[in-house]
């Protein structure tokens, strides 16, 4: 209600001037404001549903009053740094573009959604609303990028009482309980009230029914709820429901379902659903000309009419996209066994006729001992078997040497026994090299038992697979697809960029050491859960060889706190293996905003890892050590599309622009080292591009040899013979993160852990190398 509060006051103020006001704590006019007439005022605002409310509403002058808009117009022409971008001026330019799209939608993080007239349904009391993000974009010159989005959001005006019925199973209320709580309903009192009705917060539902809740009146005698309504006049008509708390938490306000329902813009910061993430695809995966046409209409939808405020700072809107020149990317030649190559087309290779560069156990003559573990109490084993002989019959074509005796162990546990299975992981460590795990289906922590009990407590390599794969998809393909995994945990090397294709940056003099940072933040219900910082670098000259390191920091930090330690570590690994320290690190971070660059330039570099810089040149003797750093951020999640302009510049049925499409024109700074680039073929809908920005360069790269290493590193993804949005340093890190998320999700949700106590978690890593002279390996 703070909008409508501020705009009653600036009505009231203010003749002429017209005031762009975030929702918070800020307000823009594009000239200055009488002083006479800031001054503090009562507003009062008539709520949809409820009581009038007061106000007190003020306006005051900031210290640094100016903003200086016209170097929007002369960023693109400058030569300011991008870590030094005109933030105030874009936050500025931001709020007055966005407020008049508050009277035609409900916003929800950066985008402003509507709800369609027929909305499609997103099961579990869930429908999809459609919305347009809008931002500020500098470039060579001032752009407006818009997208669409989508959002699952609560059904309205929907009978609180239709709802538990439907998402209610057998007294388990979990579903209704995580659809409501947090949510906006209105209670609609029955008319012998004579009361209007009135907007709560959900806050949660009660374990008694109406007959069962009591609570005293005002004369001090207790009644039940349903005695309470039926002498006001009412009867229930569901008296076995339970009640709904609403209102402040500390509050005992329970109202009987039957008389509430869903709220309209019910916005909210919950976790999307499964489910509901299932359904926003299936809706949301358009080709490019059709997201084209969608973002245009939406465009026309809510600037449909230039708004006064836009004008009174001087600004219009543009109709039509922008056009960009745009070049493509050679795919680099991949190096498999014996020096065989093989060229990727449009980002997809078939390996069928070699097999990996370096096979997992292909230089010993013992081959690797292995078994299984079987936590599905439904599964039979003649299914497991079957999954067992056509994982041996791949690793033969392969060249991957496990023991292929058709009778492999396969060990049946109890999935919900955490104790048995660690115990039997601890006596696994000295007969076998890695345990295939076939998950519990009905056990959402299946996976998490496993790693912590596999690779905190014991020191065991798994390799985990789901019930419904070894039952209904067990075939060459997955089985492939699951040795591309293994292998690399049993640190073989899939493939690696042939020598022909490497760029200069590769060069032996160069020594040089991938790295991928990345954080993870819990979501907005964990509250009790840290950021996992997670971190991975190569060890080897063809950068194929990772190691890992994971650590926990406050929640919702982005700027890694412990890189000095981080640091080291790799360091150390990449002395192990090379017998020296690297001369040049190109180090790709993750997840940075633009207002962070700084952040990350003065915290993560200029400290963090120049004091590990500094520990390695005391200890390790080497005066004055002090390795050439290139940085590039990576942004995955912008909203920048690319739309091919005629038939011949798409690619397949989705329409999108081929795989290493590369662009640094117009929407990119022309004086600094920024890119667009789409490295991969998208399955599904309009290809993301993704962005990066070169933030440091220590060695002075060639720019076009930063782009095609970072294209040819998104060829070196272990997981997949594909080309994926991101390069492979990247990718490795936000896995390592997230496998840190894991070590701790179950164990904080379980009341085990002291917060206190993480830092020692990060040192309970049991896994040890028994494959390569002391190198940790990558288990991921």
């Amino acid at each position: 209600m703070f909008r409508k509060a501020v705009d009653l006051y600036c009505k009231q103020q203010f003749k002429d001037a017209l005031v762009a006001y975030d929702g918070k704590a800020s307000a823009y006019s594009s000239v200055k404001l009488p002083e006479k007439s800031l001054t503090q005022q009562t507003v009062t605002v008539s709520p949809e549903f409820g009581k009038p409310r007061e106000f007190k509403v003020t306006l005051s002058k900031t210290k640094d009053m100016v903003i200086d808009m016209s170097v929007l117009r002369t960023y693109g022409s400058s030569k300011v740094g991008l870590a030094d971008k005109p933030m105030r001026a874009i936050q500025c330019l931001e709020v007055v573009l966005s407020h008049h799209c508050h009277e035609k939608g409900v916003r929800a993080g950066r985008s402003f959604y509507y709800r369609p007239d027929k909305p499609q349904d997103l099961l579990d009391g869930y429908e999809l609303w459609y919305g347009i993000f809008q931002a500020a974009i500098l470039g060579q010159r001032m752009l407006l990028n818009i997208d669409v989005s989508h959002k699952a959001f609560p059904k309205p005006f929907v009978p609180l009482t239709e709802l538990y019925d439907q998402l209610s199973f057998r007294g388990n209320d979990r579903n209704f309980l995580e659809l409501v709580k947090g949510s906006e309903i209105i209670y609609t009192p029955p008319k012998s009230f004579d009361q209007p009705s009135k907007q709560y917060k959900v806050n949660n539902i009660s374990y008694d029914d109406t007959k069962q809740y009591r609570f005293k009146l005002e004369d001090g005698k207790e009644t039940t709820v349903f005695d309470y309504f039926k002498s006001r006049g009412y009867t229930l008509k569901f008296p076995n429901y339970r009640l709904v708390h609403v209102g402040p938490r500390d509050s005992k306000t329970y109202l009987p379902m039957e008389l509430c329902q869903m709220a309209n813009n019910n916005v909210s910061n919950k976790q999307t659903g499964k489910r509901q993430v299932t359904e926003i695809i299936k809706h949301s995966a358009i080709s490019s000309w059709s997201r084209k046409e969608k973002i245009l209409g939406l465009f026309a939808y809510f600037h449909a009419k230039s708004s006064p405020i836009i004008e009174k700072f001087g600004l219009k809107l543009g109709r039509e996209f922008i056009q960009v020149t745009a070049k493509r990317l050679f795919a680099p030649k991949l190096e498999y066994f014996q020096q065989r190559t093989i060229s990727p087309e449009n980002g997809v290779w078939n390996a069928d006729s070699t097999s990996f560069f370096k096979s997992a156990g292909g230089n010993s003559s013992v081959p690797l001992k292995w078994c299984v573990i079987n936590l599905e109490e439904s599964l039979r084993e003649d299914n497991i078997r079957i999954m067992g002989n056509l994982l041996i019959k791949i690793c033969k074509k392969n060249k991957v040497l496990i023991d292929d005796k058709p009778q492999f162990p396969v060990q049946r546990i109890d999935g919900r026994n955490v104790d048995n299975l660690s115990a039997f992981l601890g006596e696994c460590v000295s007969k076998y090299d890695f345990v295939i795990v076939v998950l519990n289906r009905r056990r959402n922590s299946s996976y998490a038992d496993v790693k912590i009990a596999a690779e905190l407590e014991r020191g065991m390599l798994t390799q985990c697979i789901k019930a419904d794969t070894v039952e209904k998809r067990a075939n060459d393909s997955t089985l492939y697809n699951i040795l591309l995994k293994l292998n690399q945990k049993l640190n073989g090397i899939n493939q690696r960029i042939d020598k022909s294709s490497q760029t200069s940056i590769f060069a032996k003099e160069n020594h040089l050491m991938l790295i991928g940072a990345d954080v993870t933040h819990p979501s907005p219900t964990q509250r009790d859960m840290p950021s996992v910082v997670g971190t991975c670098a190569t060890s080897d000259p063809d950068c194929t060889r990772y190691n890992m390191q994971f650590r926990f920091q406050d929640p919702k930090k982005e700027i890694i706190v412990s890189m000095k330690e981080i640091m080291v570590e790799h360091l150390k690994v990449y002395f192990i293996d090379q017998k020296s320290y690297p001369t040049h690190i190109l180090y790709y971070r993750d997840g940075v905003a633009d207002g962070q660059f700084e952040q990350v330039l003065n915290e993560e570099l200029s400290k963090g890892m120049n004091l590990a810089f500094g520990e390695i040149s005391r200890k390790a003797k080497i005066p004055n050590y002090n390795p050439k750093v290139t940085c590039i951020i990576v942004q995955k999640r912008n909203h920048t599309r690319f739309f091919p302009l005629s038939e011949q510049q798409a690619f397949k049925i989705n329409k999108n622009v081929f795989p290493g499409t590369c662009c640094n024109d117009v929407i990119c700074h022309p004086n600094e080292k920024d890119f667009f680039l789409v490295s991969h073929e998208s399955l599904k809908g309009t290809a993301r591009p993704t962005k990066y920005i070169v933030i440091r360069d220590d060695s002075n790269f060639k720019f076009e040899e930063i782009q095609n290493l970072t294209y040819q590193l998104c060829h070196l993804f272990p997981r997949c013979n594909r080309s994926v949005s991101y390069p492979a340093p990247a990718y490795l890190s936000h896995l390592v993160a997230a496998r840190g998320k894991v070590y701790i999700e179950n164990e904080i949700t379980n009341k085990k852990i002291d917060m206190r106590r993480l830092p020692q978690l990060q040192d309970r890593k049991k896994i040890v190398p028994r494959f390569s002279a002391g190198t940790p390996m990558f288990f991921i």
